[in-house]
C-alpha cells in the first residue's frame, strides 16, 4: 500500500520535465493559441452583443460584467492573442497568463454565443498553466541556457485534463446513434471527401 501511495505522490508532486521540452511545449501551445486569437477569433468579435441582447454561460458573470459587446470581445481576443505570443516567447510569462485567464474567461463565460466546448477546455488549460513552471523554461526573459529538469504539479495536471477530455470524446463517439447516422453511412461508401469527413465532427 505504501508503495502505491509513494508512486501516486511521486507522479503528481515530484514529476519533472526537461527545461528544453517544457520550453518547446510553451512555444507550440501559446504560439498557436495566440495566432488563433488574432487570426480567427478577432474576426468573430463583431457578432457579440447585437441589439444589446446577450445570455452568459454563468448568471453571476453576466451580473458582474454586464452585457458583452462587440468592442469588448474584439479587444479581449486581440489582447489575449498578443499576451499569448509574449508567453510563447518567454516574456513576463506569469503576469501574461493571469491576464489571459481573466480576459479569455470573461470573453467565454460572458456569452453563450461562444458555445464551443474546446474553448471551455482552453480556460482550464490557462488556469492549469499557472502551476506549470513555464516562466523558468528557456526564453527571452529566463535566458536560453536553463539547465536540467524543472518540477511542477501543473505539467501532470495539464496532461490529465487533456487526456480526460479526449478520452470522453472517444467514448461519446462510440454511441450507437452517432455511429449509425446517415453521415457515417455516406462516409463509409464512395469517395471520402473533406466535406463528408467534417460532417462527423
Amino acid at each position: 500500500m505504501h508503495t502505491w501511495v509513494s508512486r501516486w505522490e511521486k507522479f503528481w508532486f515530484r514529476g519533472s520535465m526537461e527545461a528544453g521540452r517544457l520550453a518547446a511545449l510553451r512555444v507550440v501551445v501559446f504560439a498557436l493559441f495566440g495566432l488563433d486569437q488574432l487570426a480567427l477569433m478577432t474576426a468573430h468579435g463583431w457578432r457579440y452583443g447585437a441589439t444589446d441582447f446577450n445570455v452568459p454561460h454563468l448568471d453571476w458573470v453576466g451580473s458582474l460584467l454586464g452585457s458583452t459587446s462587440a468592442e469588448f470581445q474584439t479587444a479581449a481576443y486581440l489582447v489575449t492573442g498578443f499576451l499569448s505570443l509574449c508567453v510563447a516567447a518567454g516574456v513576463a510569462v506569469r503576469m501574461c497568463l493571469v491576464a489571459m485567464l481573466g480576459l479569455y474567461g470573461a470573453a467565454y463565460f460572458g456569452s453563450l454565443l461562444d458555445g464551443y466546448q474546446h474553448h471551455y477546455l482552453l480556460v482550464w488549460v490557462l488556469f492549469i498553466s499557472l502551476f506549470v513552471p513555464f516562466h523558468k523554461a528557456p526564453g527571452i526573459q529566463a535566458g536560453l541556457d536553463t539547465p536540467g529538469r524543472l518540477e511542477g504539479v501543473g505539467v501532470r495536471l495539464l496532461y490529465a485534463q487533456i487526456s480526460i477530455v479526449y478520452l470522453w470524446a472517444v467514448v461519446a463517439k462510440l454511441d450507437h446513434a452517432r455511429r449509425s447516422t446517415p453521415a457515417r453511412a455516406g462516409l463509409s461508401s464512395g469517395r471520402v471527401t473533406w466535406r463528408k469527413a467534417c460532417t462527423l465532427l
